[in-house]
């Protein structure tokens, strides 16, 4: 991931991406908002998780031996009508604030960037209705 900077501020520019936790482990890939897609309202990653899954898996980045949906996973996107990033993500990585803490560094996300369940974003874990 590259590091952009934000014209007159020299801050990182903030990012929209997906990413999942593996194990103990972020997998993310992001695009800087100023590259994002728009869809509607809002500024995307153009990517998906079925696509991206089995890039990383002939790469050898993610297990080979489990699908996309079988790890935590969310994306980021941007409101550009509110002016508002949102990150969704499965319960079992909203519930690990280092987890949390760690995306919005990495993704140079604002504090006031809001935090959500979607219910495209479950683990298996979540959907059999077990913690981990």
């Amino acid at each position: 991931m590259k590091g952009c900077s934000q014209p007159h501020t020299g801050q990182p520019e903030p990012r929209v991406g997906i990413f999942w936790l593996v194990d103990k482990r972020l997998v993310i890939d992001t695009t800087a908002l100023s590259e994002a897609s728009k869809y509607g309202d809002f500024s995307i990653y153009e990517g998906d998780h079925i696509t991206l899954w089995a890039e990383m898996e002939k790469r050898g980045e993610v297990p080979r031996d489990t699908d996309y949906e079988e790890h935590p996973r969310g994306r980021v996107n941007f409101n550009t009508r509110t002016q508002q990033f949102t990150l969704y993500a499965d319960r079992c990585i909203l519930r690990k604030k280092d987890v949390v803490t760690k995306l919005m560094h990495v993704m140079h996300l604002p504090s006031d960037t809001a935090l959500s369940t979607d219910e495209h974003y479950r683990c298996y874990r979540c959907l059999a209705g077990n913690r981990q």
